[in-house]
């Protein structure tokens, strides 16, 4: 039982932290801008949400009943890998201006 409400919780920490980086991306996409954005910021959180995953996957925590942080791990680095994206679009787009 106790592995259970972990897991939950767990997911539910990831839901709250993955439903912002939608919002970000459409900010970031319509500011054609890099300049409200810390590079090493977005890095060093990809570099946990990745850490987490492969801890997830050390404990075997990827198949079964109890791997619903293990997907939530998996949406959210993939929508911070998207941010990313935009991010060097934007840095692009303000290298060409100049």
């Amino acid at each position: 039982m106790n592995e259970m409400i972990n897991e939950i919780c767990s997911a539910i920490m990831l839901i709250c932290f993955g439903a912002s980086w939608p919002f970000n991306i459409i900010k970031l996409w319509k500011a054609r801008s890099t300049k409200s954005v810390s590079l090493p910021f977005y890095l060093l959180i990809w570099s946990g949400y990745l850490i987490g995953l492969i801890g997830r996957i050390c404990a075997g925590k990827v198949l079964g009943a109890q791997n619903w942080a293990f997907w939530v791990y998996v949406l959210d680095l993939l929508m911070l890998t998207v941010a990313l994206v935009v991010y060097f679009r934007n840095y692009m787009l303000e290298k060409k201006e100049k």
